[in-house]
Formats: structure tokens, C-alpha cells, sequence
């Protein structure tokens, strides 16, 4: 019995050695693979680096060898409180002939058709061009409505939804630059530049959101205090109620500027109805600036 003992002792305690000397293996093996992962990160960071360099020497140098300086493009929004607004590209030209004609080319959206303006030579081998701009002002819409008896196609999540623009001219103007001369034309690349901001900025954003439950339904609709350096803020919100087409009421929503939901500098219009009956086939959001500017949006509709 007593050297069963020793030998369940002796076994326990090579058992204890080898359990050691494995916890000691594996820490390691665990030390080697964070090596050889810290080592690999920093490999590939440094070919991310050194890709970085090599493709920013390469811009620099397709930049050095082209013939025309990349375009820019500049906003004169002083008349932009009444819808025009002016677009001024800069540029310049390397080694212009004598006698070249420069030229900027230009359309907006769908437009089949490029429309054409000399350049204007500023001298040293800049040029200009200024194309004026018709904008339909407007603020920027995220409607929701979701809740009970809403059915999937009723159901929209929030979305982007901006003022209809009077044409799609707007969204984007395309551009390029020809410099010709009686042996040679010369063309840039074309440019794309994207305007549909310059119809909404002017009145900022506006979140309309509604929630329908059991026995009732909750509004809200929320704007920042100003947008940009205008100073026009959101004055009033109504809510339109519609059946069949036929208007029953508009009810003014009381604003709530201290909304714990919200930060700081938001005004909150809400309209909490948690009895009142839902039978309604469109709910449309009215609201006035302080400008005396109108805009609508449907929130709701069958």
C-alpha cells in the first residue's frame, strides 16, 4: 500500500512537470504567433505606405507632364436668396501657342448637348469661365412613417427625400477645356461635379417622422435653429389631415425646444394624439421660415 502511494505521488507530480513544461510550450508557441501577426501587420502597413507614395508620385508626375492644370470650381451665391447663383472655374495652361483658342464646354444632367463659352485670359497662362446657374431653393427632406395597420408598401423607412428641383439641370454639370489652334485640339478629361446641394443648403434639413399605435398616433419634426449664415429659421409647422382627398383640418404643432431626445440648438415640433382615431388617408407637413418661404411634404399617405 505504501508504494501504491509513493507511485500515485510520483505520478502526480510528473503529471504536474509535463502539464508545466506543455503551459510553458504554449505560451511560447502564443508569443511566436503574435510575433509573426505584429510582424505582418507592420509588412503590410508598409506596403500600404510605400503604395500610397508610389501612387502619389505617380499623380504628381501625370500632373507635372499634363498640358492643363486641374479645373476648379467656385460658387458666387450672393443672389442665391433668389434662386441664381453663378459657377467660376479656374485654371491653368502650359505652353500655349500664339493664336490658341481656349474654350470651356459645359451641360448639366440629361442635357444631349455641350453649350460652349470662350475663356477669359487672366494672364501667365490662366484662364476663366462663368456659368450662370438657375436654383430651386428648398430645404431637404428624411420622411418616415411606420406603425400599426401600416402595411409594407405603406411602410417607409427614412429616406432621403429632396425638394423637387425645377430641372434636373441641377444635379450635376459635366466640363471640359479645348485649346485650339490651326494644327492642333487639345481636350481635358471630363469633370463631374455634383450641385443638387446648392437648391437645399439654403434651407437646411428637416426630419418628419410619424409612429401610428393602438388608439392614437405621435409626429414629430425637427430642424436645426439656423442653417449656414443665413440666419432663416423654421417658424411654424402645421399638419395637414386628409380623407378622400378632401382636407378635415390643419392643426399648428406645438414646439418643444428642451426635448431630452434631442441636442442642443434643435427645435422639435410634436403632435402627441393617443386617442385620437386614425382614420385618415394622408398626413401632410406644412412649414413657414422666417422668411415668410413655404414648403410641403407628404408624411402619410394610403
Amino acid at each position: 500500500m505504501k508504494y501504491f502511494k509513493e507511485m500515485v505521488i510520483g505520478a502526480l507530480v510528473i503529471s504536474l512537470i509535463l502539464n508545466v513544461y506543455l503551459l510553458t510550450k504554449m505560451n511560447e508557441v502564443e508569443n511566436q504567433v503574435n510575433y509573426l501577426s505584429h510582424d505582418q501587420s507592420r509588412i503590410v502597413q508598409t506596403v500600404d505606405n510605400q503604395t500610397r507614395n508610389l501612387q502619389y508620385t505617380l499623380d504628381e508626375f501625370i500632373r507635372e507632364q499634363s498640358w492643363i492644370s486641374s479645373i476648379q470650381m467656385d460658387l458666387d451665391g450672393k443672389n442665391l436668396p433668389n434662386g441664381n447663383a453663378l459657377l467660376n472655374f479656374d485654371w491653368h495652361i502650359k505652353e500655349l501657342l500664339k493664336d490658341s483658342e481656349v474654350v470651356f464646354h459645359y451641360k448639366f444632367g440629361l442635357d444631349d448637348q455641350y453649350r460652349s463659352v470662350r475663356a477669359v485670359d487672366k494672364g501667365d497662362g490662366r484662364f476663366q469661365a462663368t456659368v450662370p446657374l438657375e436654383v430651386s431653393l428648398g430645404p431637404e427632406w428624411y420622411i418616415s412613417f411606420s406603425g400599426l395597420g401600416i402595411n409594407e408598401m405603406e411602410h417607409r423607412e427614412i429616406e432621403k427625400i429632396k425638394e423637387e428641383q425645377s430641372s434636373q439641370h441641377q444635379h450635376e454639370i459635366q466640363y471640359y477645356v479645348t485649346v485650339s489652334n490651326d494644327d492642333l485640339l487639345k481636350s481635358s478629361e471630363i469633370r463631374h461635379e455634383h450641385i443638387a446641394y446648392l437648391g437645399t443648403q439654403y434651407y437646411g434639413l428637416i426630419e418628419a417622422s410619424g409612429h401610428r399605435y393602438d388608439k392614437g398616433y405621435y409626429i414629430t419634426v425637427t430642424k436645426p435653429h439656423y442653417y449656414g449664415e443665413n440666419n432663416i429659421s423654421l417658424s411654424e409647422v402645421y399638419l395637414q389631415k386628409y380623407k378622400e382627398n378632401r382636407l378635415l383640418e390643419e392643426e399648428k404643432l406645438t414646439a418643444n425646444e428642451n426635448n431630452g431626445h434631442y441636442m442642443d440648438g434643435v427645435i422639435v415640433y410634436e403632435k402627441n394624439a393617443p386617442d385620437e382615431k386614425f382614420n385618415y388617408s394622408r398626413l401632410v407637413v406644412r412649414v413657414v421660415y422666417s422668411n415668410g418661404a413655404e414648403f410641403e411634404r407628404v408624411l402619410y399617405s394610403k
